[in-house]
């Protein structure tokens, strides 16, 4: 179980591994060339948790650092990461979006050349007030952002270019925004009243669905099984310590997941395993684990904490 400051975030990998690192970091990885089942070569996480501007990464091994970029304006509100196509996106409290390349070298231990490059690309604009939400799909080649008016713009990874607005500013603040890996739906949360506000859109921005909650929201994740072969859902953790889970064809409530003995904020959630393992971060720092009764794993689940300090 670990301490309280690491009730930050869950990175679960499909082989059962699962990665917990502190709020305001970036976790960012490579995978070996030709490897399968793909393993990890090299891990780390982006930080801007330091009150002084600059963006950092810090290498899990060799434990390294490298000054990224610095900005001494505005504050970094929120970050997402696509390995597919080695981007960074950063949402600065002004609004601003910047997209950076980042790569890391292979065989950092011989080389100690961790970042094998790292270079701004683009800068992306359509919002005007601080870029609450990102949220990105390499399987679609599509990013979402969100903002403190309620803005939600798609955008094209492959040319770093808008592409449409999904929800004109309705004034509610965007807490996250999730894309499914199998139909590239859009879930947003937002706040409303004394919760939260979830809907699911089409890529097209037709909606699908929406529910709001008396509880607000505080993770969210989705199922990426095979069309045709189950019903993705969505996973929502709640500040009770509740996982409601909804369906993605009608958003209909399916049923909560619930242990008596942690009725405290979830603030990550994450799937391995095929999602047949549920990965769960509570706000006390403990996480928990469940798992399909029939799911007979080669290895037991495994917790690796990754520190920027």
């Amino acid at each position: 179980m670990p301490s309280s400051d690491w009730s930050g975030r869950l990175v679960a990998f499909s082989e059962g591994t699962c990665f917990a690192f502190p709020s305001n970091t970036c976790f960012i990885y490579k995978y070996g060339e030709g490897v399968r089942p793909r393993n990890l070569c090299s891990y780390g996480l982006v930080t801007w948790r330091h009150n002084d501007g600059i963006l950092r990464l810090r290498l899990h091994e060799p434990k390294l650092w490298w000054d990224l970029a610095s900005y001494h304006t505005y504050n970094v509100v929120t970050t997402a990461y696509c390995v597919s196509f080695d981007l960074l996106f950063i949402g600065l409290s002004c609004g601003i979006i910047l997209t950076y390349r980042i790569q890391l070298s292979e065989f950092v231990a011989i080389s100690l050349q961790g970042v094998k490059d790292f270079a701004l690309l683009k800068t992306l604009y359509a919002h005007d007030t601080a870029v609450r939400a990102l949220a990105v799909c390499g399987n679609f080649a599509v990013a979402a952002s969100g903002c403190d008016m309620g803005k939600i713009c798609i955008w094209d990874l492959n040319r770093l270019s808008y592409v449409r607005t999904l929800v004109p500013g309705n004034r509610r603040e965007v807490q996250f925004i999730c894309i499914s890996r199998t139909s590239c739906d859009v879930a947003i949360v937002a706040y409303s009243g004394y919760g939260s506000n979830v809907t699911l859109k089409t890529i097209n921005g037709l909606e699908i669905g929406s529910i709001d909650t008396d509880i607000v929201v505080t993770a969210i994740a989705m199922t990426s099984i095979s069309e045709g072969t189950a019903v993705n859902c969505v996973f929502l953790g709640m500040q009770n310590g509740v996982i409601r889970i909804f369906d993605m064809w009608t958003m209909k409530f399916v049923r909560d997941i619930v242990d008596y003995r942690f009725l405290e904020p979830v603030v990550s959630i994450s799937f391995s395993n095929r999602c047949t393992r549920l990965f769960v971060n509570f706000s006390s720092g403990r996480v928990l684990c469940w798992q399909g009764e029939n799911l007979q794993p080669k290895r037991p689940p495994s917790l690796s904490i990754i520190s920027d300090m």
